[in-house]
């Protein structure tokens, strides 16, 4: 998976952007990943055409 992340800041980087990337442990409820897990699920039924 490292590389995946690799190719995703280089992306990143060459656009211009700046992100600093932070492990967050999933299911611990952290505010942030909570909202990100609600927001990938909702883009998830979207596409699925169930919303």
């Amino acid at each position: 998976n490292v590389d995946l992340w690799q190719r995703l800041d280089a992306l990143v980087s060459s656009s211009g952007h700046k992100i600093d990337w932070r492990w967050v442990k999933g299911h611990a409820g952290d505010p942030g990943n909570e909202r990100a897990d609600a927001l990938a699920n909702k883009g998830v039924e979207r596409a699925l055409g169930r919303l």
